[in-house]
């Protein structure tokens, strides 16, 4: 089930990008050929980028290569720069670092041939963030140190902004979160010395975020309302989307639940507009967290397959990662423990090939948590061990960095202490000499000790060894061996239950199928019936309508049974405009007019409202279908009601058609609206009826984007109402 939905998902959303047009593209391709103005040039480059972004970053590599192209037949050295760069950074995205060095360098030596300066420390930025998340740091510090040398020397405050933000995210991404802080702190304040707003409302963010993962979340939350304040007053939605993302994390941290899940729509509201569909990636994510922990899970588990349909048509690898994660401890709450692992192990398996070991840590102990559950001790016990070791090893490497944080003022005091050492043992000598002599004698004799003690704990640890190692080896086998034999097992349960299932669908398709055709015949006998008898009267007027009536009764219900078929297979395709609702309400009455005479009934019409948005021939047979049914199933001489009003609150037309026949009770309602149901009134001597009528009549109305439904009291007649957008 959760590969058919994330199927569909993807397929949504592939049919969503496919109905971009690509004229927007084709028409900057040519203006790009054919403009001769630097500055006109500039602006056709930067609206060309800004139309490709939305794409996948296959598509957007492959419009960035044609131009590069475009830009080397024209001399246009800005398109050449930009578009080398906007290829390194979808490599860059996809984590495919090799070949994103070699773009940012082919635009930096195009901007250090055009002494571009700006674009020249842009460039040693990109670099540098390559190397950055390598995690190769003496390369990111000469590219970084270039790109703020430069910009110091240009006095280029924003450039110098963004280039220490690039230094905080290495040491950010380096578990260094107080380095990360003072770089991140100076990028504000060159933001605040160049006057850049949307550079200052980015630095309050990432600060924002980086709070948030040192668990600071009222501070976090401050920030983050100082970024949205400006995001806001500028229009920055790119930005304000993110921000939204973010502070929710803080308010779903702070267990403000109901303020998280608000700004999380925001985000999302946002992306739709801008069609960011990678943001929303990260949306939906969030969100899929938030509805769990509020025990939404239906709602959690759809918000996690939305987001993991656009990383994997996007190819965002992190992405696909986070979303995993978050499955499989949904499926862990909700006690679907074989789908858990199932996501885990795919949520490792990214962990592993992207080298984030924080982030697997925390799925290894998912995984011991399931596999306890599931009292499957041995595997639980595995997890554990991996959970700890890596922990451990983590420990060692930020320890390590602690340690070279403060390597130099070690050295500083252990040459004093050194020098220390030297006069104490200059005054000491004689003394110092003695007491050598007798500790070398001690020292030998404790190393014989040890010696013969460690030969014998060695000949112990090696005879348990052999022994451990035989018996594991007879577990192991006996767990093997349990393990087939319960999978046999349930393979076995499995087919059961699908042949079970199989014998009962073939069961109800057959009573179905038995049911449509004794309906159909019913339905059909009836008209023809009254064409047949018709034809052997002589001739007149009135016979001719009864049977051009009959035989457009014929036609209604085949073409009911036709459309609903349709639709299934390909959908309804509808022509909404704007429509009089009264001349179709006459045209239709006029066509039943033989039916409504010889039940010597009366139709009235109440219209609050004389117009629609609607599919003209549509609404006509919704019409026909609901009028025929109350004409129908109404006594003689009673009158059928059609009225039209307007609510103004949810911006909608309202249309009931009401009559004065019987009702229909409660339990029957519920059906009328399924394929062949029917409906028997044994009291006014009516037939069955395929009920394909009211089938037709939902799928309509569904289709113009509107509700229908049924009020009826038995005994009291009943009302058809239906609603279309206004």
């Amino acid at each position: 089930m959760h590969q058919i939905t994330k199927l569909i998902l993807s397929l949504i959303l592939l049919i969503t990008c496919m109905t971009v047009s690509f004229a927007d593209i084709d028409s900057l391709k040519y203006a790009l050929i054919t403009e001769d103005t630097p500055k006109e040039r500039k602006k056709l480059v930067d609206e060309y980028l800004q139309n490709i972004d939305t794409y996948s970053i296959d598509s957007v590599i492959k419009f960035s290569h044609e131009l590069v192209q475009i830009s080397q037949k024209t001399n246009n050295q800005y398109g050449i720069i930009k578009g080398n760069y906007f290829i390194g950074l979808q490599y860059g995205l996809q984590t495919r670092f090799d070949e994103a060095l070699i773009w940012y360098h082919e635009g930096l030596q195009y901007a250090l041939q055009q002494n571009d300066t700006t674009h020249i420390v842009t460039g040693y930025r990109m670099i540098a963030n390559i190397f950055s998340r390598n995690n190769k740091e003496d390369s990111l510090r000469y590219y970084s140190n270039k790109a703020v040398k430069l910009a110091k020397q240009t006095q280029n405050n924003i450039e110098l902004g963004a280039a220490y933000i690039d230094l905080a995210i290495f040491h950010n991404n380096q578990a260094n979160p107080d380095s990360a802080l003072q770089y991140y702190q100076l990028s504000l304040d060159f933001f605040d010395k160049g006057k850049n707003i949307e550079g200052k409302a980015i630095s309050l963010g990432n600060i924002g975020n980086l709070l948030n993962k040192t668990e600071n979340y009222e501070l976090a939350k401050d920030h983050l309302l100082r970024a949205i304040k400006i995001n806001k007053s500028k229009d920055y939605l790119f930005e304000l989307s993110n921000n939204y993302n973010n502070i929710g994390i803080s308010y779903e941290f702070l267990w403000q639940l109901d303020s998280a899940e608000q700004v999380y729509e925001k985000a999302i509201e946002i992306n739709n507009k801008l069609g960011d569909e990678r943001s929303n990636a990260v949306a939906y994510n969030n969100m899929g967290s938030l509805l769990t922990k509020k025990e939404n899970y239906k709602g959690a588990e759809n918000y996690y397959l939305r987001s993991l349909a656009i990383c994997d048509s996007m190819q965002l690898i992190i992405g696909q990662l986070y979303n995993y994660q978050g499955i499989g401890n949904l499926y862990f709450k909700q006690k679907q423990y074989e789908k858990s692992i199932e996501s885990l192990i795919r949520s490792i398996k990214i962990a592993e090939k992207l080298s984030l070991s924080d982030l697997k840590i925390k799925t290894l102990y998912t995984l011991y948590e399931v596999h306890k559950a599931l009292n499957d001790y041995e595997d639980a016990l595995i997890y554990l061990e991996k959970h700890d070791a890596l922990s451990d090893s983590l420990d060692l490497i930020n320890q390590k960095k602690r340690i070279d944080q403060y390597k130099v003022l070690y050295e500083t005091k252990q040459k004093e202490n050194e020098l220390l050492k030297q006069k104490v043992k200059f005054e000491n000598k004689s003394k110092e000499v003695e007491i050598s002599r007798i500790k070398s004698q001690r020292r030998l004799n404790i190393l014989l000790g040890i010696g013969l003690i460690l030969v014998l704990v060695f000949i112990v640890y090696i005879r348990l060894r052999l022994k451990n190692k035989k018996i594991k080896k007879q577990s192991e086998t006996i767990r093997k061996s349990n393990k087939q034999l319960n999978i046999n097992a349930k393979e076995i349960k499995s087919q059961t239950e699908k042949l079970k299932i199989q014998n009962t669908k073939l069961k109800d398709l057959s009573e179905f199928r038995d049911n449509i055709i004794s309906t159909m015949v019913h339905d059909l006998k009836t008209p023809l019936n009254s064409i047949i008898g018709l034809s052997s009267m002589e001739p007149n007027q009135e016979m001719q309508s009864h049977i051009h009536y009959s035989g457009k009764n014929m036609m209604n219900l085949v073409s009911n049974i036709l459309d609903v078929q349709r639709y299934e297979q390909a959908g309804l395709k509808t022509k909404i405009e704007k429509l009089p609702i009264k001349p179709i309400i006459q045209s239709v009455t006029k066509d039943l007019e033989l039916d409504i005479s010889i039940r010597q009934q009366q139709i009235i019409t109440k219209l609050e409202t004389e117009t629609v948005y609607a599919d003209e021939q549509l609404l006509r047979r919704i019409f026909i279908n609901l009028l025929s049914n109350a004409i129908k199933y109404s006594p003689k001489a009673s009158t059928t009601t059609i009225s039209a009003s307007l609510d103004i609150n949810k911006n909608q037309v309202i249309i009931r058609v009401s009559d004065q026949g019987e009702g229909i009770k409660k339990e029957q309602i519920a059906k009328l609206f399924k394929h062949y149901s029917n409906f028997n009134p044994k009291s006014m001597g009516m037939s069955y009826s395929t009920g394909i009528g009211l089938s037709f009549c939902k799928i309509a109305v569904e289709a113009m984007k509107g509700e229908i439904g049924i009020l009826s009291i038995e005994g009291n007649g009943t009302e058809v109402w239906f609603t279309l957008p206004n």
